[in-house]
């Protein structure tokens, strides 16, 4: 962790590493769909703030399509907003959703943070 410039990693317990980078460093967190309920998207934001000189950005999957859905059954919830999204199941399925990103605007977004 000490060389870092840039952690990459989407919401889960692995960004509690943010705690660890070195000043001057980033934290780029890929937010899932729909994930909002109570506070959720800031926790990893939090955790760069408390730290002090270390940079936070964040990517945040803001549709359906940019989920890969475990199973068709857990698709059923694609189309429900952020705000219908309060249930236990709701959340369990968006957290083990996989993320499908733009290669091309992450390859910007990590380029700005590379030249901080």
């Amino acid at each position: 962790m000490a060389r870092t410039k840039v952690l990459v990693g989407r919401t889960g317990a692995v960004l509690v590493n943010a705690m660890f980078l070195p000043p001057g460093s980033s934290l780029l967190e890929l937010i899932p769909y729909n994930w909002a309920f109570m506070g959720l998207d800031a926790v990893y934001r939090n955790i760069t703030l408390s730290v002090g000189d270390v940079g936070y950005s964040s990517w945040r999957a803001e549709h359906a399509h940019s989920c890969a859905y475990a199973s068709p059954s857990d698709a059923r919830f694609a189309g429900w907003d952020v705000s219908d999204c309060v249930t236990a199941t709701c959340l369990e399925v968006h957290a083990r959703a996989g993320i499908v990103v733009d290669i091309q605007a992450m390859e910007k977004r990590l380029s700005s943070l590379l030249l901080l």
